[in-house]
Formats: C-alpha cells, structure tokens, sequence
C-alpha cells in the first residue's frame, strides 16, 4: 500500500512538471496558451551545456530552441518587434531586445538533466530557487559576448512571453529629453539590470520598490549611499534580497553612476502609477 502511494505521488509529480503552461502574447493581447506536452512538438528539445551565471557553474540543460519557438507561435512577426517582454511568476519582468535573440542562440529550458529543476542562486546568497515552469537559457559557452553580459539576460519561472515596442508599453520610463548624457546612459543601464524588479511611474517589473513616485529615492537617499546600495546591498543591509550589480558589466563604476544620474533626472518627470498600468506590470 505504501509503495502504491509512493508511485502515485511520483506519477502526480510527474505530471504536474509536464501540464506547465505558456502565454504567448502580442502587444498585450494573449495569442495562444501552450500546455508543456505540446511544445516538444512546434520546438524539438536538445540537450544544452551553457555556463549558468545564476549559478556560476556550467550545467546541461533540456531545453526547447526558443527561436524555432518564436516562429512556430508568431511566423516573422517577432523578428519586428523590438522587445521580448517576459513575466515570471514572482513578478519579475525583464524586456530583452529581440536583435539579441537575432544574433544569439537561446533556448526554453523545462528541466536539468540531473532532474532537479533548481539551482543554488549564487547572486542571491546561495539561495535554492526554483527555475520551473521555464527558463531561459543561453548558448554562452559558444559565445563569450552573450556571457558578458551576465544574468540579466536569464529570467527563470517564466509563465508568458509579449512582443512589445518599448515605448509604447513603458511611455514614463525615458528621461527628460534635457537630460545629460550620463542620465541618458542611466536610463539605458536601467532598462537592462533594474527595470525588470523596480518600477518607475509605474512602469516595470513589481518584485521590488518603486523609485520615482511620489518620492524619487535621490531625494532620499544620499548619492554616496545610494552608489553603495547598488554596488553591494548586503553591506548595508544584511537581510535584503537585492542582488549586487552585476559584477561581469563593463566599466561597472561608470555604469552605477550613470543610474544614478537618470534616476536623479526622473525626479523632473513624476506621473502617477495609474490603476490600470500597475494591472499590467502585474498580470502582463
């Protein structure tokens, strides 16, 4: 009897991991929902080594081509968007310029080949995360530009995909046009490491705080202690789950100030998060 219980609690689990579901969107309007047992069949898996900047070690994937993917769902209409905009579960929301995904080889990850869909998060703390129902993975071994470029580019416990054009979806998020170069670079910056977790007028992902309404965290926060937050929260506060900025970028010093310039820019252009974008930035 024990045994039979055991079974069907594998079997259960089992099928719980292949009924995961994607949205797959368009400028906000939902196109198709896609159950996990019929991805195999618009994208065959393979099986991928990459180096995994979440966990800092080289791992083998299974994974579904994500841009055979993209095609099977939207034919060439996503090679005319500008951005992919993905949602995950925690409220997550990283947009990625789809010239990457022209130009790089990514893939929707479903499970490890060891079996355990997790990872130990070392930017987190060592934290164990879930990675399920999908990841997004990349051909990094292969190419060192996409390694560069460290974690901003793998969002785990993807549940939908939206093509969008960025100035439409986040209309508040640009600096005024009087802006200095350094903030204009900040804004840039901003889009790739923080925007995905921080929103701005409403305009974002809602993992974390916003920054611009109805107070500006410059107007807060000290410069000096606002480039050490970003540059190491843990030194700050122990607890918090704001991860350090990226450690692989370019020129980090220079970029951190940069951010700091165009949030200090924002405090020039404050607009009231309106019910229906914060909806959005929600449930999109």
């Amino acid at each position: 009897m024990k045994f039979f219980a055991c079974a069907m609690v594998i079997v259960l689990v089992h099928v719980s991991a292949w009924a995961q579901s994607l949205t797959f969107k368009s400028h906000g309007k939902g196109i198709k929902t896609v159950e996990s047992q019929d991805l195999q069949k618009l994208s065959p898996p393979k099986k991928v080594e990459v180096y995994d900047p979440n966990a800092q070690e080289n791992i083998r994937f299974e994974a579904y081509p994500f841009q055979m993917l993209l095609t099977q769902i939207y034919g060439k209409e996503w090679r005319a968007a500008d951005e992919i905009l993905f949602t995950c579960s925690d409220g997550y929301q990283p947009s990625i310029p789809v010239e990457t995904f022209k130009a790089y080889e990514a893939y929707l990850s479903y499970r490890r080949e060891s079996g355990d869909f997790s990872i130990k998060n070392k930017l987190h703390g060592n934290e164990n995360v879930r990675l399920g129902p999908y990841y997004l993975i990349w051909d990094d071994l292969n190419h060192s530009e996409i390694k560069k470029e460290g974690e901003s580019l793998w969002p785990y416990q993807l549940t939908a995909v939206d093509l969008v054009n960025f100035s439409e979806r986040f209309p508040n998020l640009a600096p005024p046009q009087t802006s200095s170069s350094s903030a204009k670079r900040g804004f840039l910056t901003f889009r790739k490491y923080c925007m995905a977790c921080h929103t701005v007028n409403g305009e974002g992902g809602v993992r974390a705080v916003e920054l611009n309404y109805p107070v500006n965290v410059t107007e807060y926060y000290k410069p000096e202690w606002l480039k050490k937050w970003i540059d190491n929260p843990r030194e700050i506060r122990f607890s918090t789950t704001m991860p350090s900025f990226s450690r692989d970028a370019e020129n980090r010093a220079q970029q951190i100030a940069d951010v700091i310039a165009y949030l200090g820019a924002m405090k020039g252009k404050k607009v009231a998060p309106t019910a229906l974008r914060l909806r959005r930035s929600r449930h999109s």
